[in-house]
């Protein structure tokens, strides 16, 4: 039997559900059957796991999903000190005992997860639709520069300015003695990075840099003795672009705009 014919009759439907979460190349694979599922060489362990419906209007951003599942997994460690700083996606699959045609039902990302008393976590989940409320033209008539540091419009590269280091404590506060070396507040505004699991790595955004310690944006659980690579910051405006990253021929901002308003009421500009 084809998957529209058990999905049409009365009651011959054995619908199975597979849920793949993916963090870059790192899979978490569960099914809410009571055995293993092994499909397309992938293996979906059995879980407690359990979704509302699965509901369609007019407009996108109502689409939310919320899954419960057993707090002990994996996925759920993920969030225990805070969300992971990359995108963790969603795609729920489902087929019936019996055939083997697996078919796509949902697709999209994890917005947040709350762990509650009874051995459960919440996630909620927005679908990818959402990716196309993007917005349009964001660049304005500005003195600072509205690239991203390190993105393609800046082109400044991170690897250059990369200073490696080994951690001395942990939390919301790093001390890094291979900061040490910079000048206070060289790092503000920039990012930490360590690895995880090989090619995956967690990022947090640093708030301020003193002597050895970088204050976090949030918490990073991260062993004391364990490798880190520090970026600085940028403060978006020309004199730093060009002391600091020798990058002016790609800031993007408006630097000698006029400080005269002509639209200020005055009569003489």
């Amino acid at each position: 039997m084809t998957y529209d014919a058990a999905e049409r009759s009365l009651a011959s439907g054995r619908p199975v559900e597979l849920y793949s979460f993916n963090r870059q190349s790192q899979y978490f694979r569960y099914t809410s059957a009571d055995s293993e599922q092994v499909v397309s060489s992938n293996t979906y362990q059995s879980v407690v796991i359990k979704r509302a419906n699965i509901e369609q209007g007019t407009e996108l951003n109502r689409g939310a999903l919320q899954i419960s599942v057993q707090r002990d997994l994996a996925l759920v460690a993920l969030y225990q000190a805070g969300p992971p700083s990359e995108i963790v996606t969603c795609q729920i699959s489902q087929f019936h005992a019996g055939d083997n045609q697996v078919q796509i039902i949902w697709s999209g990302r994890i917005i947040s997860m709350s762990i509650w008393a009874d051995g459960m976590a919440k996630i909620i989940l927005e679908p990818v639709y959402n990716s196309l409320r993007r917005m349009g033209l964001r660049r304005v008539y500005q003195r600072q520069c509205p690239h991203l540091l390190y993105g393609a419009a800046c082109g400044a590269n991170s690897s250059t300015f990369r200073v490696p280091g080994v951690t001395a404590s942990s939390g919301t506060t790093l001390t890094v003695s291979a900061v040490g070396a910079f000048a206070n507040g060289y790092f503000a505004g920039g990012y930490v990075e360590w690895q995880v699991i090989v090619g995956i790595y967690e990022r947090r955004f640093i708030e301020s840099h003193t002597t050895t310690s970088l204050v976090l944006s949030t918490r990073a659980d991260v062993a004391l003795g364990t490798a880190v690579n520090v970026y600085p910051g940028c403060d978006h405006l020309l004199a730093t672009c060009n002391s600091k990253f020798a990058n002016a021929a790609n800031f993007g901002g408006l630097p000698y705009i006029p400080s005269k308003n002509p639209f200020d009421g005055t009569p003489v500009y």
